[in-house]
């Protein structure tokens, strides 16, 4: 689809925005903040619904600063190890579940939504999308609505985070929005619900425990010996740290 771009000269009118949907930042045009946004939220979510097996959890981190005169909200949500799946096959349900636990779907509404994905499985390469959402019955600020997500009424969800379209973002401009570098070089398989926390927590650098192929688990193997005799032996897993 082409774009058109807008009165604005800072965005860019894309996928329908004038049915609630926010317009696509013009990265190139953008203001970028004269001292790094504040990070407010550095947290591990649970993601509450009826699933099959236990309830998937991300990684959110949300930034706040004023910008040009106005207020910028950026909201970051991380495809953790232990279920990378859930930030694209259940866009919507996350953002929700975002909005309801931490700025409220007046303040959801404005800010700007990214999706994570480390280096690993299942991209080999770092990636950062931005993700817009349709609001077909945008109107208001919170009030009773807010209230009801907050408690996780069903009937506040109609209509609000709809419809998700994905923009690759590159690394750079990310930066820009932030005014400043996050997070994000965790090594292959280490971005994980443990490690994320102890960082939260201001544990610099998070020791873990790393061990993809699960040797820890595997039954001691046979290792041939000159003496006719068999010793059993393991591999331990070997131990990293993610800074």
């Amino acid at each position: 689809m082409a774009a058109a771009q807008s009165a604005h000269p800072l965005f860019e009118e894309r996928h329908g925005a004038a049915a609630g949907r926010l317009a696509t930042p013009n990265w190139e045009k953008l203001p970028v903040p004269n001292a790094a946004l504040r990070l407010d939220v550095d947290a591990v979510l649970t993601i509450p619904g009826a699933w099959i097996a236990k309830p998937p959890r991300v990684h959110v981190r949300i930034w706040r600063g004023p910008v040009a005169g106005t207020r910028r909200t950026v909201v970051l949500y991380g495809a953790l190890a232990e279920s990378h799946g859930i930030i694209v096959n259940f866009a919507e349900t996350v953002a929700r579940s975002i909005a309801a636990q931490y700025p409220g779907v007046g303040e959801a509404r404005n800010a700007w939504w990214f999706g994570f994905w480390p280096r690993g499985l299942p991209r080999k390469e770092l990636s950062i999308d931005y993700v817009s959402f349709a609001f077909p019955r945008a109107g208001g600020s919170g009030g009773l609505l807010d209230a009801l997500l907050r408690r996780g009424s069903r009937d506040a969800w109609t209509g609000e985070f709809e419809q998700p379209v994905w923009q690759k973002v590159e690394r750079t401009d990310f930066a820009h929005v932030l005014g400043g570098e996050p997070d994000l070089d965790y090594p292959p398989g280490t971005y994980t619900v443990a490690v994320v926390t102890a960082l939260a927590a201001g544990q610099r650098p998070a020791v873990i425990d790393f061990d993809p192929r699960q040797l820890r688990t595997q039954p001691p193997k046979p290792s041939a010996s000159p003496y006719g005799s068999s010793y059993p032996t393991r591999s331990a897993p070997s131990r990293t740290t993610s800074a």
